[in-house]
């Protein structure tokens, strides 16, 4: 039988745990309102086909440029990603999933099944500073490093181009509104820059409902003032992840030649980019997502944040990470007491 101390030394113990579970729980959890498990949306999900806007020519051969899957933080497999791209109206579209070309041959296999749709093979080159897309290549050999200086976009352009790629500058608001961004005082090149290092061209838009405002305008400025040495392309990446969550707000039309449609392939889409043949449409105004109604629930999972930010270096900022960690190891460290002050006790 327990000692009054023994009762006493509990009883703080267990209010020690839940003080610091709830002065923590920011660090701690998080709630994930992606509306199931990875993988869990149905096919029949894309079983419907939405118009396109009616300010699009019919005959417009649309592309995204930006797309992702299971083999980084997509929701969809290959094949939905292609079936989600069909529905949308795209006639063609790049897997480029973060710092991996996974399942870049799961989606081209797929190629022969479904002849209506491109299907083209992309890396997304992903660190804190800046986000690219390497267009047209199966994978990048390479390490990416988690601080990337100057010489390290600009080996990793270089690098890209000799394995044939197209390189996009992608999202360049979004990424320095990010957190960790700002929590490193990093810095983003500029538009100028990564054209002098060789970048071809650069997203605008995408389905996270934001417009690049500044980039349109320094692409005017540069070819105004005929400061541009080669054609920069401009376009709307949908950058998809979970389609219950998102829908498709811009269109990249490739201003192809009637010969070019016709006999549309990854080269000569890749030749398209390269000499800025591009046309973008936009269409902001809310329109549901048609998977939104295969949402699990909406309360959303709670995961420990300590093992989510291990597993994904990219995104997490280190002070936060640790601080993760420690209080992890604090709250685990008073249930672990608890337990050895009554196996103590009883035995």
């Amino acid at each position: 039988m327990l000692s009054p101390l023994g009762w006493f030394v509990g009883f703080l113990t267990w209010f020690l745990v839940l003080f610091f579970i709830g002065l923590f729980s920011d660090l701690l959890v998080v709630r994930d309102h992606s509306g199931g498990e990875n993988g869990s949306i149905p096919d029949e999900a894309f079983d419907y086909l939405r118009e396109r806007p009616s300010f699009i020519p019919e005959d417009a051969f649309l592309l995204d440029t930006h797309s992702h899957t299971l083999a980084s933080d997509g929701r969809m497999t290959p094949e939905q990603n292609i079936k989600w791209h069909i529905a949308n109206g795209f006639n063609a579209f790049v897997v480029s999933d973060h710092n991996t070309g996974k399942n870049n041959e799961p989606s081209m296999i797929l190629q022969e099944k479904y002849p209506s749709i491109l299907i083209i093979p992309g890396y997304e080159w992903t660190t804190p500073r800046i986000h690219m897309n390497f267009i047209g290549i199966l994978d990048f050999p390479y390490p990416v490093p988690r601080k990337a200086s100057d010489k390290d976009i600009k080996q990793a352009i270089d690098r890209a181009q000799d394995l044939g790629a197209i390189i996009q500058c992608d999202h360049v608001s979004w990424t320095v509104s990010q957190d960790v961004y700002q929590s490193r005082n990093l810095v983003h090149p500029t538009r100028q820059e990564l054209i002098e290092w060789g970048v071809d061209g650069f997203e605008i838009n995408n389905s996270m409902q934001w417009y690049d405002g500044r980039t349109v305008h320094v692409m005017d400025f540069l070819e105004q003032n005929g400061l541009l040495e080669k054609p920069v392309f401009l376009s709307t990446g949908t950058d998809i992840h979970d389609p219950r969550n998102s829908f498709v707000t811009g269109w990249t039309e490739l201003l192809l030649t009637p010969g070019e449609r016709e006999n549309a392939s990854i080269d000569i889409v890749k030749q398209a980019l390269r000499e800025g043949r591009t046309k973008v449409w936009l269409d902001h105004d809310y329109h549901p997502s048609h998977e939104a109604q295969y949402r699990e629930g909406t309360g959303g999972r709670v995961l420990l944040k300590p093992f989510r930010r291990l597993g994904n270096k990219i995104y997490s900022s280190p002070p936060r990470e640790t601080a993760a960690w420690v209080t992890c190891l604090i709250l685990l460290y008073f249930p672990a007491m608890a337990l050895f002050h009554l196996l103590f006790v009883f035995f």
